[in-house]
């Protein structure tokens, strides 16, 4: 899952720091690795150094030069992975991406229910200097899981949006696969059928209100419009 930066938010330094987990001197970070480097054990901070070097000598992109990238395993896997797998999936992903020349931070978490990968690329090329091409990232990105679960004897995992049909946002998915619970959005999503069904019958506001109360829901006005909470 491709995790969007916020508006600004693109601070190479601090974005390595938390896929190393280095404010909490790793406690959460199974293991952490970097690819890319003419040095194979540079340490985090000459990591980061490094990339940022390498991203101010391309002073034309104004957009995002970093590329958060999180990959969740389900529980029943876990006791298939070791650290060479882990380190070929991170490979598979570089490759399909065309990444696989680019610096990058790895590092597994084990802080929550799933483990979970968390790969951050310096998108500017350490040679070329011209920033990657990331067009339809989300189907290279299918086609490594489907590679990984194959190769690897993972879970097969069609995802929530082909076996339903809802697609939630990217922020709520990785919320999802972070807790093991059901986020708002994928909930309200899932009532919509009853829920077009039922307000199809109202006949007062009223009415419609009610149809939201009974399905733990309430419509909300909010900045000209109306929110759903």
């Amino acid at each position: 899952m491709h995790i969007c930066p916020k508006t600004g938010d693109h601070n190479t330094r601090k974005l390595g720091q938390y896929v190393w987990d280095a404010s909490h001197k790793g406690e959460k970070c199974l293991m952490a690795w970097t690819q890319g480097f003419c040095d194979e054990q540079i340490s985090l901070t000459a990591a980061i150094r490094t990339m940022q070097g390498t991203q101010a000598q391309n002073t034309k992109c104004k957009t995002a030069k970093n590329y958060h990238l999180v990959i969740t395993f389900r529980p029943e896997d876990e006791n298939k992975l070791t650290p060479d797998i882990y380190k070929k999936i991170e490979k598979t992903f570089s490759e399909k991406l065309g990444l696989e020349e680019y610096q990058r931070i790895c590092a597994v978490h084990q802080n929550t229910g799933n483990l979970h990968m968390h790969l951050h690329y310096n998108l500017i090329h350490p040679e070329k200097l011209t920033k990657a091409k990331l067009s339809y990232d989300y189907y290279k990105r299918d086609q490594a899981c489907r590679e990984c679960e194959k190769v690897f004897g993972l879970s097969v995992d069609n995802g929530h949006e082909q076996a339903t049909g809802v697609k939630i946002s990217d922020k709520a998915a990785v919320l999802e696969a972070h807790s093991g619970e059901q986020t708002f959005q994928r909930y309200a999503l899932d009532q919509k059928k009853e829920l077009v069904e039922r307000i199809g019958k109202a006949r007062t506001w009223q009415d419609v209100h009610q149809v939201f109360a009974s399905l733990g829901m309430e419509v909300r006005p909010k900045n000209g419009g109306l929110v759903l909470t």
